[in-house]
């Protein structure tokens, strides 16, 4: 017996359907749980809803399967993905011009005016 007759087919190493089959539903569930991480850290960092949110987007195209339609899995992570990278693009320009008013003169008054309603509301500041 030789080397070259114990060597697997070409066959034996593709790709079977049920292998492609898992991949998608692994790429699906992961656009899910990475548009729900997304989602969530809108409310801690901006950088980090837009880069989860871009990935759960990608994990959407790489789960779809030939000949078969989208997993319902994918579909959320495709929606909170793309609902959370425009929140966290907004959210970063939203910032940029609060801190342009915090530093304009212009705008001191009607800090000022806030931070009296504050005190009122809450008590003052120690």
């Amino acid at each position: 017996m030789s080397y070259y007759d114990e060597t697997p087919s070409p066959k034996e190493h593709s790709d079977t359907n049920e292998t492609r089959r898992n991949r998608s539903r692994r790429y699906a569930t992961m656009s899910m749980m990475c548009g729900i991480f997304a989602f969530f850290s809108l409310f801690l960092s901006f950088s980090a809803a837009i880069l989860l949110g871009m990935s759960a987007n990608v994990l959407f195209v790489l789960s779809k399967e030939e000949g078969q339609p989208r997993r319902g899995s994918a579909v959320v992570g495709l929606i909170l993905g793309v609902m959370s990278t425009i929140f966290g693009v907004v959210e970063f320009f939203c910032l940029i011009q609060v801190y342009h008013m915090i530093t304009d003169p212009q705008y001191a008054p009607f800090f000022d005016q806030a931070m009296e309603l504050y005190e009122s509301l809450i008590g003052p500041l120690q």
